[in-house]
């Protein structure tokens, strides 16, 4: 993405990812455009999306479907370690999922995420898989930890950011 940034982070400026695509809602744009557009991982998973013709919508969706998302090579070990982390809960309680008090106590009170991951229809990204996990991987990979130890039900709904073709 060839829009301003800043030179010590790499982050692109929010702003003009909104002025160049109106349509998207910002939090699409500062976690999985602002945040990583830049980066070569992003360019070499998304680099044929033409992110004009996405549709961007909040959508309820189960626990299990979510965590079955097909995610990027690269990044499958990091989303398998982070389900480790629910191991723990019954002696740390939710302060083994991260160390911000407030996304403990959220998972806690609701069982979900702060912050609704990004996900993309499997089909724009060349995957078998319903689902492709863009943005989100220690959320969604806690939320497929959670499940395999029983703590949240596999139904259970999360809120996510789903791209399709418009």
């Amino acid at each position: 993405m060839k829009l301003e940034y800043d030179n010590d982070t790499g982050v692109i400026n929010v702003d003009h990812i909104l002025n160049c695509l109106p349509d998207i809602p910002l939090e699409v744009a500062k976690q999985f455009l602002s945040d990583h557009g830049r980066k070569e991982h992003f360019q070499l998973q998304y680099a044929r999306l033409d992110l004009a013709k996405l549709r961007w919508n909040r959508v309820y969706e189960t626990a299990e479907k979510i965590s079955m998302a097909s995610v990027f090579s690269e990044f499958r070990n990091w989303f398998e370690q982070v389900g480790y982390r629910a191991e723990d809960i019954a002696i740390k309680n939710w302060q083994c999922i991260d160390r911000r008090q407030a996304v403990q106590a959220h998972w806690r009170e609701h069982q979900t995420w702060l912050v609704p991951p990004i996900l993309l229809r499997g089909d724009l990204v060349s995957t078998c898989s319903r689902y492709h996990l863009a943005e989100g991987h220690t959320r969604v990979g806690l939320l497929r930890g959670l499940i395999s130890k029983g703590i949240l039900a596999s139904d259970s709904m999360h809120i996510i950011w789903l791209g399709a073709s418009s």
